[in-house]
């Protein structure tokens, strides 16, 4: 008969273990911000999307009517007292979901401690949801709860409703030229985060930029795919800083002066990062993902977010870096399998391997100015570098309403955008347009096919 050695239970760990596990199914569903839209309480007056030669007025007028509303608070008055229904009422009428930039969520990390928490500690206590388990084992996930009965969303803290038309190829190249550097670069700090080499500086007006080079043996990929990658998701409505590309001069370092940068104009009032996690239940936060396939953008991850402060009390929330999108990873060029699996996943590459890979096996890069940028892009499959957990509960209907901003994305546009970011040989440029056009009819046609029959997208 086989000897059995029975272990005592030690009072203590066995204490801190169960409230460990208690704090983490409760914290699961505390970390999510939740605004249902049709909570608020006025029905929408304001049917249009905000144009683009609007959106800067609109934007500005929120957070101006937003710090009205925080001085009354500010007095000790209620969300019922009638000076702050009055101001509440104005901007729902107005379809903003004012109460999103009413927040500040203090959970963001840096890379790589959140990529190594996204696949380990937070899994974990997102699998100790056992509402939301059974909802995926039923096929029922929860739906985004900022939703309006039109099937779009409101105005918030993420996103404005722009109308995508209103852009166009003049409009761009207007916004891109304005946010051009003028003059002489002025260095104020070296860039230490991240992977890309750069710094921040100003030009002679006195405004404040973040300047990426390309990799050595890489000239024009990542300063590219920043700018374009950046600049159509800024189109189609989130909240995204304006790029240019730019040469450097008149900075007095041999080092950057005459250099090609990509120029990002700085946020103001910038408090550190936002994680997609506590806002996995809305909707413009979940369609990133689609965004994010059609431009291969690998690294729409957590820690490449922006919480700006507008005012007392008022927060504005970007998603920033596309220097990874297109054929770019970066400081190289990616290879096939990024945005099919995650970097590290010692589960599924092997079996990958084994049963044959979905991608290319034998490849080359484009160019070195491109990097490996493919047509070939499946949206319900593709994944960023590191598990994004907004992305795990995004549903059809998320998908569907992301495939329609990008559907309304013209080739005109899509070409704009492109030429604007100046590649030396023409051959370069016209395949990064061929390949976002193929790739953004994938998308639409996996997506929206019974609307190709007949429908039209939806405009918000």
């Amino acid at each position: 008969m086989r000897d059995t050695i029975s272990m005592p239970l030690r009072p203590l760990p066995t204490l801190v273990a169960a409230l460990l596990a208690a704090w983490a199914v409760t914290g699961c569903a505390a970390a999510v911000q939740c605004y249902p839209y049709h909570d608020l309480g006025v029905a929408s007056e304001a049917a249009d999307s905000i144009t683009a030669q609007d959106r800067d007025a609109f934007e500005t007028w929120t957070f101006e009517r937003l710090a009205a509303l925080e001085v009354v608070f500010s007095a000790g008055k209620a969300q019922d007292d009638p000076e702050a229904v009055a101001i509440e009422e104005e901007l729902e009428r107005a379809r903003v979901d004012w109460k999103t930039f009413l927040v500040r969520t203090v959970d963001s990390f840096k890379f790589p401690r959140m990529a190594i928490l996204n696949h380990s500690w937070f899994q974990w206590r997102q699998l100790s949801d056992l509402s939301r388990d059974l909802r995926l084992i039923e096929g029922a996930p929860l739906e985004a709860d900022d939703v309006q009965p039109d099937g779009g969303i409101p105005n918030s803290a993420f996103y404005t409703r722009t109308d995508i038309r209103s852009y166009t190829p003049e409009r761009i190249r207007e916004e891109i030229a304005a946010a051009m550097p003028v003059g002489n670069i002025t260095i104020t700090k070296e860039k230490k985060d991240g992977t890309s080499e750069g710094f921040f500086g100003k030009d002679e007006r006195g405004r404040t930029y973040i300047f990426i080079f390309d990799p050595p043996f890489n000239p024009e990929m990542q300063t590219s795919a920043e700018h374009i990658g950046s600049t159509l998701v800024r189109i189609m409505g989130w909240r995204v800083p304006t790029t240019a590309v730019s040469t450097i001069r008149g900075t007095g370092n041999p080092q950057y002066d005459g250099r090609r940068a990509a120029a990002t104009l700085a946020v103001k009032g910038y408090e550190g990062g936002w994680t997609y996690r506590s806002y996995r239940n809305r909707r413009e936060v979940r369609a990133l993902l689609v965004a994010g396939a059609w431009l291969n953008n690998v690294d729409q991850s957590e820690h490449n977010t922006g919480t700006s402060k507008q005012g007392d009390g008022i927060y504005a929330y970007y998603v920033w870096d596309y220097g990874a999108s297109l054929g770019s990873f970066t400081f190289r060029s990616k290879w096939p399998r990024l945005g099919w699996q995650y970097l590290w996943d010692p589960l599924h590459k092997p079996w990958a391997e084994l049963l044959g890979a979905p991608w290319e096996t034998t490849w080359r890069m484009h160019s070195a100015a491109v990097g490996y940028f493919t047509a070939d892009v499946d949206p319900d499959r593709w994944q960023p570098f590191y598990p994004n957990l907004a992305f795990e509960d995004t549903t059809p209907a998320d998908k569907r309403w992301a495939a329609e901003r990008i559907a309304q994305i013209s080739d005109d546009q899509i070409r704009t955008v492109v030429e604007s970011a100046h590649y030396t040989y023409p051959s370069d440029s016209e395949y990064i347009i061929a390949t976002l056009i193929a790739r953004r009819d994938r998308i639409v046609a996996r997506y929206l096919a019974a609307q190709a029959c007949g429908g039209t997208p939806e405009q918000h």
